[in-house]
């Protein structure tokens, strides 16, 4: 189930606070566990069919950290991005 955490009338599962969910991307388990960041994107990525090779292979030790550092510095950038590719290539 995915959940608009943009939309202040959704109520957000237990453990994740509204201002958290929109920095940074947040999966809840089946038993309630909270993943984010990049640890979240692997465990979404070893649920689906045509993904699981790349939740597995990115849980190798070190890869869950470098992704993680990489996830940070992408959303350093996101605002940048959104401009660029917003207003048609202008920064």
């Amino acid at each position: 189930m995915f959940i608009d955490v943009s939309n202040s009338l959704q109520a957000l599962p237990d453990g994740i606070n509204r201002c958290d969910a929109l920095k940074r991307f947040h999966l809840v388990g089946q038993n309630g566990e909270v993943w984010q960041g990049a640890r979240a994107f692997l465990r979404l990525w070893r649920a689906l069919p045509g993904w699981r090779w790349l939740g597995y292979i990115g849980a190798v030790p070190p890869l869950p950290w470098l992704m993680e550092v990489a996830y940070r510095l992408i959303l350093l950038l996101r605002p940048k991005l959104a401009r660029f590719f917003g207003k048609g290539g202008k920064v």
